[in-house]
């Protein structure tokens, strides 16, 4: 369990009023700027953190799982998880697939009322190695345009001039490796956001890493940029800086993909794929892709262990996590392993009347 740091750095971001509100919640918390770690599981400790969270009811028993993820209360009060989120983490992962690994990002969902509070301080569930978060100026608000609906986003007003959203490494834990922060954010025309890298202190080690990521398309977008903590010994700060105009940010980010492919280092510990490859088996299907949208195993070329490739199954349409190789997907009369052989399509009836170029389309597009 981390211990209460007492530096500088500590006493800049935690003001009185997130501990009062942290006090009122009754949360049992260790803040190592703002670090989350629960306490001991105690039933009247439970009940505050059920009440924190909103849970009321039948969703705030032990057993209960109000947002469906495998895992109950008890099981995500234990974790450290958000038991109204099945993916406490954003890795697209649901905290009941992740046995050990079901916190390995930093997820900071701006302007939600529960979390964000009112001097900046972000108090959410993190990884060990994340020793908080806040925003520097800007606003959280509710009503946020998002694919013609609103919601919640940290927002700079154009005439406000600047902002930031901070996020502190421990530097111990985070030595020479790289991270990832992804931004999903509103590309107003005048925004200007830019990444840098502080120390300890907030002194700007690197003011400008990729210069001005926003577009000005006047709609959602989202980028995945690399963090060089590396090239940056004393770098313990990441931050996302509103340099003009502007600036709506929904979402950020921030955890360890060696292989930049999206499933981050714990997802492929996680998954037995190699951290540092794509596509560990190549099999032409991304690690991120087998993992999190297949469910097949990226350490396999063919997951169900019927003779036919991962990538061969999801082009004609068969199931590659089970072997239904004698299965009759498209009801012809010829079962799908005799389709497959014959080079026919199994997605489509009638088999005898299958053309070339039916299946060569069958086969061949592109998958979505």
């Amino acid at each position: 369990m981390k211990q209460l740091r007492n530096d500088g750095i500590i006493s800049r971001w935690v003001g009185p009023a997130a501990l009062a509100r942290l006090a009122l919640a009754g949360l049992l918390l260790a803040l190592g700027v703002v670090s989350v770690v629960w306490a001991t599981q105690e039933p009247s400790q439970f009940d505050q953190w059920a009440a924190y969270f909103g849970l009321s009811g039948n969703d705030a028993r032990e057993a209960a799982d109000p947002d469906a993820d495998g895992r109950s209360n008890a099981a995500e009060y234990s974790a450290g998880l958000d038991p109204t989120s099945w993916d406490t983490d954003g890795d697209l992962l649901g905290d009941g697939e992740e046995t050990n690994n079901a916190l390995s990002r930093v997820m900071l969902r701006l302007g939600d009322p529960l979390f964000s509070m009112a001097d900046g301080q972000f108090v959410y569930p993190f990884p060990q190695w994340c020793l908080g978060a806040r925003t520097v100026a800007g606003e959280s608000i509710t009503n946020a345009p998002l694919n013609g609906q609103s919601t919640n986003a940290w927002h700079v007003a154009a005439a406000a001039g600047t902002g930031a959203v901070e996020v502190a490494i421990d530097r111990s834990l985070i030595t020479t490796q790289d991270l990832m922060c992804a931004v999903a954010f509103f590309d107003h025309a005048s925004s200007q956001l830019i990444l840098q890298l502080a120390d300890a202190n907030g002194t700007t080690l690197a003011d400008d890493l990729f210069g001005n990521f926003a577009g000005g398309s006047d709609a959602l977008r989202s980028v995945a940029l690399p963090v060089p903590l590396s090239g940056y010994p004393q770098a313990a700060i990441i931050r996302l800086q509103m340099v003009a105009g502007e600036g709506t940010v929904y979402t950020i980010q921030v955890y360890r993909d060696s292989d930049a492919d999206g499933l981050d280092d714990e997802g492929e510990q996680e998954a037995g794929s190699d951290p540092n490859r794509q596509d560990t088996d190549n099999d032409t299907i991304s690690d991120f892709e087998e993992v999190v949208r297949y469910k097949t195993n990226p350490a396999a070329a063919d997951s169900d262990g019927d003779g036919i490739s991962d990538a061969a199954e999801l082009r004609v349409g068969m199931d590659p996590r089970r072997d239904d190789r004698q299965e009759d997907l498209d009801g012809d009369g010829v079962n799908n392993g005799t389709e497959y052989l014959m080079g026919r399509s199994v997605g489509v009836a009638g088999a005898e009347s299958d053309t070339s170029a039916q299946v060569r389309l069958t086969l061949f597009l592109p998958l979505e």
